[in-house]
């Protein structure tokens, strides 16, 4: 016969704790087991003039999953940990790998220029430029577009042109301010503003026609002269360009009035208007050239006084040696002056030993100095055995952190006025 064993009262309390205890813990943990999925990343992909670069079909933390970019750039990813790393690959046989983010917002901007546009064809026709002249039409928006052939140049007699312009797919019109200008041109620079005019405009997919009478660019702009000179330190000759830049409006809207005028001296002389319909500020770009060694620095400089622009301490390679023949997991790609405001870009070209043709395009962004072949291959950084691989760093500036880097397309960021490349150094892959 079997015992009945009692239960008490203050046994059951006890189990009846124990087993919700046990539910609650076990309830819990599935929770943080099924939100694993870690923190969102939301973030934006464009092309070098901010257009949507949804071709870039592949971008990763490194690792899958894969996100693939919609038609406005956009895509999605989730990280458990920080900081993390983004790998953006292309159909066009082109990679990108971030080192060291942690922001949950990056844009970055790839160097390639998107196909998946809407093309707008503006005709534009004037008074004939007259002997001894020149004119230029562009477009000034506060819209995303990119002009192509920016500003078109015309020449003596003509009273026709076409503005090209592409947007982004997912628009098919765009508003703003086409202008047209007749100057004096003189060793690749505007001596005389002679005549200007601008409408607003709202440009569609089809091809419009915009008329500008003599009266309707009668305005004469009064002009005055701009000096800069170059602080650098580095040997070599220099090449400036300058632009008008329209606060308030996209970067793609500027006007060239400075081409390429290179010179022995550290610095030049560049004519502006005194005034125009829109205010606008003055950009410089002076490059200094070195062999295949380039440093190229951007600034503004006042309408009123005399500019300085101070090119940035420039860097050399460490490590490898060109033609190095014994590169291993452990090689280290190295330059010899890590910036504190600089972001440090390895780029890498492979062309295939069979045909050399051209077969693959890296670039590694870093904050440091250094990285080791292992931690490229890792990356992203494809080839075949005896390929040649062409390569050289730059740094680009000025930023503080790979997030300072990603906040917006860097190509139009008013922080990035340093640009430096090293010279180009070769070695067979392994």
């Amino acid at each position: 016969m079997h015992r009945i064993r009692k239960i008490t009262v203050s046994q059951i309390l006890r189990f009846n704790f124990f087993f919700l205890l046990f539910i609650v813990v076990l309830f819990t943990g599935c929770n943080e087991d099924f939100n694993s999925g870690g923190i969102a990343i939301d973030g934006k992909v464009t092309d070098i003039h901010s257009l949507p670069a949804f071709y870039s079909n592949k971008i990763s933390l490194g690792h899958p999953p894969i996100s693939s970019p919609d038609i406005e750039g956009n895509f999605h990813l989730e990280t458990s940990s920080f900081p993390y790393n983004l790998k953006n690959e292309t159909a066009l046989n082109a990679s990108y790998f971030l080192n060291g983010l942690t922001t949950v917002n990056p844009h970055f901007s790839n160097a390639l220029i998107s196909n998946f546009t809407n093309k707008i064809a503006v005709i534009i026709k004037f008074p004939p430029v007259p002997i001894n002249k020149r004119g230029k039409i562009g477009f000034i928006s506060n819209e995303r577009f990119h002009q192509l052939e920016n500003e078109w140049v015309i020449n003596i007699g003509l009273d026709e042109s076409t503005l090209l312009l592409d947007i982004p797919i997912s628009r098919i019109e765009i508003e703003g301010y086409i202008y047209f200008l007749q100057y004096t041109e003189s060793y690749n620079s505007i001596s005389s503003y002679d005549n200007f005019g601008m409408k607003f405009v709202k440009l569609g997919n089809t091809c419009d026609t915009i008329c500008f009478s003599n009266e309707e660019i009668s305005y004469n702009p009064q002009e005055k002269g701009v000096s800069f000179f170059v602080n650098s330190g580095q040997a070599g000759y220099y090449q400036h360009n300058a632009y008008l830049n329209f606060p308030g409006f996209s970067p793609s809207s500027q006007l060239q009035i400075c081409y390429d005028h290179y010179t022995n001296l550290n610095g030049t002389s560049i004519i502006i208007p005194d005034s125009l319909p829109l205010s606008f500020n003055i950009k410089v770009t002076s490059i200094c050239h070195s062999g295949d060694i380039l440093n190229e620095k951007t600034a503004y400089i006042s309408k009123l006084a005399i500019g300085a622009i101070t090119h940035s301490p420039f860097f050399v390679i460490s490590t490898p040696r060109n033609f190095e023949p014994n590169i291993n997991d452990n090689t280290e790609f190295s330059i010899n002056f890590v910036s504190t405001d600089k972001i440090n870009v390895f780029d890498f070209y492979v062309y295939n030993s069979l045909n050399n043709e051209h077969s693959h395009f890296f670039t590694y962004y870093t904050r440091s100095g250094s990285v080791t072949f292992r931690e490229l291959k890792s990356a992203g950084l494809e080839y075949n055995k005896n390929d040649t691989v062409m390569w050289n760093i730059q740094q680009i500036g000025n930023f503080n952190s790979m997030d300072e880097f990603v906040e917006m397309n860097y190509y139009f960021n008013p922080k990035y006025t340093d640009y430096l490349a090293s010279e180009k150094r070769y070695f067979i892959a392994p």
